[in-house]
Protein backbone atom coordinates (compact mmCIF):
# COMPACT_ATOMS: atom_id res chain seq x y z
CA UNK A 1 0.00 0.00 0.00
CA UNK A 2 1.48 3.08 -1.10
CA UNK A 3 1.28 6.47 1.20
CA UNK A 4 -0.51 9.41 -0.17
CA UNK A 5 1.70 12.49 -0.72
CA UNK A 6 0.52 16.17 -0.42
CA UNK A 7 1.65 19.40 -1.53
CA UNK A 8 0.80 23.41 -1.27
CA UNK A 9 1.60 26.67 -2.35
CA UNK A 10 0.83 30.36 -1.22
CA UNK A 11 1.41 33.81 -1.72
CA UNK A 12 0.85 36.78 0.83
CA UNK A 13 2.27 38.41 3.65
CA UNK A 14 3.62 37.65 6.50
CA UNK A 15 2.46 38.02 10.28
CA UNK A 16 3.06 36.80 13.77
CA UNK A 17 6.99 36.80 13.98
CA UNK A 18 6.63 38.83 16.87
CA UNK A 19 5.05 36.41 18.94
CA UNK A 20 6.17 34.31 21.76
CA UNK A 21 5.85 31.18 19.87
CA UNK A 22 7.36 32.07 16.38
CA UNK A 23 10.71 30.30 16.97
CA UNK A 24 11.30 27.95 19.70
CA UNK A 25 14.37 26.53 20.45
CA UNK A 26 14.27 23.15 22.68
CA UNK A 27 15.90 19.68 23.08
CA UNK A 28 13.61 16.68 23.20
CA UNK A 29 14.07 13.88 25.95
CA UNK A 30 17.13 12.65 24.63
CA UNK A 31 18.57 16.04 24.80
CA UNK A 32 18.49 16.32 20.73
CA UNK A 33 18.03 19.93 19.64
CA UNK A 34 15.41 21.13 17.55
CA UNK A 35 13.90 23.99 16.39
CA UNK A 36 10.57 25.50 15.11
CA UNK A 37 9.19 28.12 13.86
CA UNK A 38 5.24 28.71 12.98
CA UNK A 39 3.51 31.99 11.63
CA UNK A 40 0.59 33.30 9.62
CA UNK A 41 0.46 34.45 5.81
CA UNK A 42 -1.86 36.74 5.59
CA UNK A 43 -3.66 36.26 2.11
CA UNK A 44 -6.27 39.21 2.43
CA UNK A 45 -8.18 41.07 5.26
CA UNK A 46 -9.33 38.39 6.41
CA UNK A 47 -7.67 35.34 5.14
CA UNK A 48 -4.88 33.69 6.00
CA UNK A 49 -2.65 29.94 6.25
CA UNK A 50 -0.68 28.77 9.33
CA UNK A 51 2.69 27.72 7.64
CA UNK A 52 5.56 26.11 10.53
CA UNK A 53 8.62 24.48 9.87
CA UNK A 54 10.17 21.53 12.13
CA UNK A 55 14.17 20.39 11.97
CA UNK A 56 16.34 18.40 14.51
CA UNK A 57 19.55 17.80 15.42
CA UNK A 58 20.98 14.83 14.40
CA UNK A 59 24.13 12.85 15.21
CA UNK A 60 24.30 11.80 11.98
CA UNK A 61 22.01 12.35 8.41
CA UNK A 62 21.55 10.27 5.48
CA UNK A 63 22.72 11.94 1.85
CA UNK A 64 20.44 10.46 -0.91
CA UNK A 65 21.36 9.70 -4.69
CA UNK A 66 19.86 11.67 -7.23
CA UNK A 67 19.28 10.67 -11.12
CA UNK A 68 21.21 12.69 -13.09
CA UNK A 69 18.75 11.80 -15.95
CA UNK A 70 15.08 11.98 -14.14
CA UNK A 71 16.27 14.33 -11.31
CA UNK A 72 14.77 12.09 -9.03
CA UNK A 73 15.95 10.99 -5.64
CA UNK A 74 16.36 6.92 -4.79
CA UNK A 75 15.87 6.26 -2.06
CA UNK A 76 17.69 2.51 -1.86
CA UNK A 77 20.82 4.44 -2.47
CA UNK A 78 22.07 6.65 0.72
CA UNK A 79 24.94 7.45 2.61
CA UNK A 80 25.17 8.38 6.26
CA UNK A 81 27.49 11.03 7.19
CA UNK A 82 28.67 13.41 10.48
CA UNK A 83 26.33 16.00 11.07
CA UNK A 84 29.38 18.82 10.97
CA UNK A 85 30.03 17.13 7.12
CA UNK A 86 26.04 17.78 6.53
CA UNK A 87 26.99 20.34 3.45
CA UNK A 88 30.36 18.86 2.24
CA UNK A 89 30.61 17.34 -1.30
CA UNK A 90 29.71 13.94 -2.06
CA UNK A 91 29.18 13.46 -5.61
CA UNK A 92 25.57 12.22 -7.06
CA UNK A 93 23.96 12.60 -3.48
CA UNK A 94 22.33 15.29 -1.78
CA UNK A 95 20.31 16.29 1.34
CA UNK A 96 17.05 14.45 0.16
CA UNK A 97 14.40 17.59 -0.22
CA UNK A 98 16.15 20.19 1.54
CA UNK A 99 14.64 23.65 2.65
CA UNK A 100 15.10 26.12 -0.14
CA UNK A 101 15.18 29.78 1.46
CA UNK A 102 15.90 32.93 -0.94
CA UNK A 103 16.17 36.09 0.84
CA UNK A 104 16.86 38.07 -2.03
CA UNK A 105 18.40 37.89 -5.38
CA UNK A 106 21.96 37.67 -4.13
CA UNK A 107 20.95 35.19 -1.31
CA UNK A 108 19.44 31.86 -1.41
CA UNK A 109 20.40 28.45 0.74
CA UNK A 110 19.30 24.76 0.41
CA UNK A 111 19.29 24.08 4.32
CA UNK A 112 18.04 21.49 6.37
CA UNK A 113 15.55 22.06 8.64
CA UNK A 114 17.36 22.66 11.66
CA UNK A 115 19.08 25.43 10.06
CA UNK A 116 16.83 26.57 7.52
CA UNK A 117 14.34 27.06 10.81
CA UNK A 118 17.31 29.46 12.48
CA UNK A 119 17.42 31.22 9.20
CA UNK A 120 14.59 31.98 9.04
CA UNK A 121 13.91 32.88 12.67
CA UNK A 122 16.61 35.52 12.26
CA UNK A 123 15.34 36.88 8.68
CA UNK A 124 11.58 37.29 8.23
CA UNK A 125 9.73 40.13 9.65
CA UNK A 126 6.28 41.39 9.92
CA UNK A 127 4.97 42.70 6.39
CA UNK A 128 7.55 40.76 3.74
CA UNK A 129 5.78 39.33 1.11
CA UNK A 130 6.54 35.47 0.20
CA UNK A 131 6.03 32.46 -1.83
CA UNK A 132 6.10 29.32 -0.34
CA UNK A 133 5.69 25.62 -1.43
CA UNK A 134 5.36 22.88 0.94
CA UNK A 135 4.53 19.20 2.07
CA UNK A 136 0.48 19.51 3.39
CA UNK A 137 0.63 16.78 5.99
CA UNK A 138 -2.36 15.54 8.03
CA UNK A 139 -2.28 14.86 11.63
CA UNK A 140 -4.66 13.04 14.38
CA UNK A 141 -4.75 14.60 18.04
CA UNK A 142 -7.33 13.85 20.46
CA UNK A 143 -9.30 12.11 17.66
CA UNK A 144 -9.44 15.00 15.20
CA UNK A 145 -7.73 15.65 12.30
CA UNK A 146 -5.62 18.37 11.84
CA UNK A 147 -4.42 19.75 8.45
CA UNK A 148 -0.80 21.56 8.72
CA UNK A 149 1.53 23.18 6.27
CA UNK A 150 5.17 22.85 6.12
CA UNK A 151 7.23 24.32 4.74
CA UNK A 152 9.77 23.34 2.07
CA UNK A 153 10.68 26.94 -0.07
CA UNK A 154 10.29 30.18 0.71
CA UNK A 155 11.46 33.08 -1.21
CA UNK A 156 11.08 36.62 -0.29
CA UNK A 157 9.77 38.39 -3.39
CA UNK A 158 8.33 42.30 -3.63
CA UNK A 159 5.06 43.86 -4.79
CA UNK A 160 5.31 43.44 -8.76
CA UNK A 161 5.73 39.64 -7.92
CA UNK A 162 3.02 39.58 -6.38
CA UNK A 163 1.20 40.68 -8.81
CA UNK A 164 2.53 38.81 -11.30
CA UNK A 165 1.92 35.74 -9.54
CA UNK A 166 -1.93 36.70 -9.61
CA UNK A 167 -4.81 38.03 -7.20
CA UNK A 168 -7.19 36.90 -5.20
CA UNK A 169 -7.36 33.19 -3.93
CA UNK A 170 -3.42 32.48 -3.45
CA UNK A 171 -3.48 29.47 -1.35
CA UNK A 172 -3.62 25.80 -3.12
CA UNK A 173 -3.05 22.31 -2.95
CA UNK A 174 -2.70 19.42 -4.22
CA UNK A 175 -3.69 16.04 -2.58
CA UNK A 176 -4.00 12.55 -3.75
CA UNK A 177 -6.17 10.35 -1.71
CA UNK A 178 -8.07 7.29 -1.31
CA UNK A 179 -11.63 7.70 -2.37
CA UNK A 180 -14.65 6.55 0.56
CA UNK A 181 -17.52 8.24 -0.70
CA UNK A 182 -19.64 11.34 -1.73
CA UNK A 183 -22.72 13.36 -0.14
CA UNK A 184 -23.83 16.47 -0.57
CA UNK A 185 -20.71 18.28 -1.97
CA UNK A 186 -18.65 16.35 0.78
CA UNK A 187 -16.09 14.44 -0.75
CA UNK A 188 -14.62 11.78 2.10
CA UNK A 189 -11.61 10.38 1.89
CA UNK A 190 -8.54 8.26 3.31
CA UNK A 191 -4.98 9.98 3.57
CA UNK A 192 -2.69 7.26 4.03
CA UNK A 193 0.45 7.70 5.77
CA UNK A 194 3.57 5.50 6.70
CA UNK A 195 5.53 5.68 10.02
CA UNK A 196 8.28 3.45 10.95
CA UNK A 197 5.76 0.51 12.29
CA UNK A 198 2.50 0.54 10.05
CA UNK A 199 0.43 2.40 7.88
CA UNK A 200 -2.59 4.90 9.17
CA UNK A 201 -5.18 5.63 7.31
CA UNK A 202 -6.76 8.80 7.94
CA UNK A 203 -10.23 9.84 7.43
CA UNK A 204 -10.85 13.75 5.88
CA UNK A 205 -13.34 15.22 4.45
CA UNK A 206 -12.84 17.72 1.34
CA UNK A 207 -15.60 20.43 0.20
CA UNK A 208 -16.60 20.27 -3.28
CA UNK A 209 -17.12 23.63 -5.40
CA UNK A 210 -19.73 23.60 -7.57
CA UNK A 211 -19.09 22.78 -10.36
CA UNK A 212 -21.39 20.18 -12.35
CA UNK A 213 -18.70 17.89 -14.17
CA UNK A 214 -16.74 17.53 -10.82
CA UNK A 215 -19.34 16.57 -8.92
CA UNK A 216 -20.54 14.51 -11.02
CA UNK A 217 -17.13 12.56 -11.82
CA UNK A 218 -16.49 12.57 -8.03
CA UNK A 219 -19.91 10.91 -7.28
CA UNK A 220 -18.84 8.48 -10.10
CA UNK A 221 -15.92 7.07 -7.94
CA UNK A 222 -16.02 3.52 -7.04
CA UNK A 223 -14.85 2.84 -3.12
CA UNK A 224 -11.07 2.96 -2.63
CA UNK A 225 -10.15 4.42 -6.32
CA UNK A 226 -6.45 6.54 -5.95
CA UNK A 227 -6.77 9.56 -7.30
CA UNK A 228 -5.44 13.37 -7.47
CA UNK A 229 -7.49 16.01 -6.21
CA UNK A 230 -6.73 20.37 -6.05
CA UNK A 231 -8.19 23.25 -5.31
CA UNK A 232 -8.23 26.14 -2.60
CA UNK A 233 -7.34 26.55 0.72
CA UNK A 234 -9.63 28.48 2.60
CA UNK A 235 -9.40 30.12 6.19
CA UNK A 236 -10.91 32.91 6.24
CA UNK A 237 -12.23 35.17 9.54
CA UNK A 238 -15.58 35.78 9.39
CA UNK A 239 -17.02 39.70 9.86
CA UNK A 240 -20.50 40.61 10.78
CA UNK A 241 -21.47 43.67 12.37
CA UNK A 242 -17.93 45.00 12.28
CA UNK A 243 -16.90 42.06 14.53
CA UNK A 244 -16.04 38.67 14.30
CA UNK A 245 -18.33 36.10 14.13
CA UNK A 246 -16.47 33.00 13.42
CA UNK A 247 -13.93 31.25 11.11
CA UNK A 248 -14.48 29.36 7.98
CA UNK A 249 -12.03 26.35 7.54
CA UNK A 250 -11.86 24.31 4.32
CA UNK A 251 -10.17 22.59 1.75
CA UNK A 252 -11.83 22.99 -1.27
CA UNK A 253 -11.80 20.61 -4.58
CA UNK A 254 -11.72 22.65 -7.72
CA UNK A 255 -10.31 19.75 -9.95
CA UNK A 256 -9.31 16.40 -10.16
CA UNK A 257 -7.08 13.37 -11.91
CA UNK A 258 -8.11 10.64 -13.98
CA UNK A 259 -8.25 7.47 -11.49
CA UNK A 260 -4.71 5.83 -11.41
CA UNK A 261 -5.42 3.07 -9.19
CA UNK A 262 -7.74 0.71 -7.19
CA UNK A 263 -7.39 -1.33 -4.48
CA UNK A 264 -9.53 -4.37 -4.35
CA UNK A 265 -11.44 -4.59 -0.42
CA UNK A 266 -9.12 -7.36 0.51
CA UNK A 267 -5.97 -5.88 -0.60
CA UNK A 268 -7.08 -2.39 1.12
CA UNK A 269 -7.77 -4.35 4.10
CA UNK A 270 -4.81 -6.78 4.33
CA UNK A 271 -2.13 -5.94 2.00
CA UNK A 272 1.30 -5.26 3.78
CA UNK A 273 1.76 -1.84 4.30
CA UNK A 274 5.43 -2.28 3.18
CA UNK A 275 4.49 -4.63 0.03
CA UNK A 276 5.18 -2.01 -2.52
CA UNK A 277 8.08 -0.66 -4.74
CA UNK A 278 8.83 2.68 -3.53
CA UNK A 279 12.82 3.24 -5.58
CA UNK A 280 11.99 6.48 -6.16
CA UNK A 281 10.82 8.88 -3.28
CA UNK A 282 8.21 11.65 -3.98
CA UNK A 283 9.88 14.71 -5.81
CA UNK A 284 9.94 18.59 -5.24
CA UNK A 285 7.99 19.68 -8.18
CA UNK A 286 4.46 20.68 -8.54
CA UNK A 287 1.92 20.25 -11.21
CA UNK A 288 0.53 23.99 -10.32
Amino acid sequence: MKPTYGKFTCVGTVVGTLNNNFYTFKEDDKKQPWRKITCSIKLSDNSFVYVELLGVKNKKINKIFRNKTTGKYVSTERKEVNWVDRYSNLENYELMMPVNVKLSASYEESLLEYDAAELLAENLKDGMKVFIRGNLDFIVHKDKVYDKYVIKELSVIDDRQVRSIGNGQQAYFQQEIVFDSYDEGKLHALIIKKNKDNINKIPFSFNLSENGELINYISSLRKRDVLMVHGDIVYSVLIQDDSIAGLKKELLVTGCSEISHHYSEEDFENQDPFDYVDDEVIDDEFDF
